[in-house]
């Protein structure tokens, strides 16, 4: 199992804008570097540049039979494109052995779905989880089988349309619509990362006095 990170020119994990080169991990009796691959200077790319790197990006990955991209930050187009191509991304400021143990146990061994799990188990939508409007949705897992849809696809919707009390989000990088959205419809938001992934709070007055969106 090979992982992809997102390093600059002094070997540190950066964003995507600031990536001079991938830097490829594998385990094999620990997690090690078993290859680069350099990336040209990505600063003041202009549009279609940023297409193409993420598209480059995202065939290099897919060439080595991976899917998981590592990053400090993952956002905009780019996040956008690779998340068409079916790229898996996370977003962590460093990088450790225990990082990547977790995010191997979160996308390979929770999602490892049995093959006669039924595409029907994993809806696009938040499911209710509690009474009185208590919802909850994994979208990492919701996207790898419906990667069709994109996550404003799923959520809007719900969102605009479902009474709830409080929707609690699982992913591994947080929409980048979705602060601006809940801001302009005076929703509360909380988020926190956990095991290398986000949970997001989105909630009403209501929640906020129960003080937990999870039950």
């Amino acid at each position: 199992m090979r992982f992809f990170v997102l390093a600059d020119s002094d070997n540190q994990i950066t964003d995507f804008f600031h990536v001079h080169k991938l830097i490829i991990y594998e385990k094999i009796q620990v997690w090690e570097p078993v290859g680069v691959i350099e990336i040209k200077n990505t600063q003041n790319m202009t549009r279609p540049e940023i297409v193409n790197l993420s598209e480059k990006i995202a065939a290099i990955i897919k060439t080595q039979d991976s899917e998981l991209l590592i990053g400090t930050a993952i956002v905009g187009l780019p996040y956008q494109i690779l998340n068409k191509n079916g790229i898996i991304m996370c977003e962590s400021d460093e990088i450790s052995q225990q990082l990547f143990d977790e995010i191997y146990d979160d996308f390979y061994n929770n999602l490892a779905f049995d093959e006669e799990e039924q595409v029907d188990d994993i809806p696009p939508y938040p499911v209710c989880i509690a009474e009185d409007g208590f919802f909850y949705f994994d979208f990492d897992k919701a996207m790898k089988i419906h990667r069709d849809l994109s996550s404003k696809k799923m959520l809007i919707p719900f969102l605009e349309q479902e009474l709830y009390t409080c929707l609690t989000i699982k992913c591994s990088h947080v929409m980048p619509w979705l602060a601006y959205y809940t801001e302009q419809r005076g929703l509360s938001v909380d988020s926190k990362r956990e095991d290398g992934m986000y949970i997001v709070n989105i909630m009403h007055g209501l929640c906020e006095k129960v003080g937990d969106c999870n039950g």
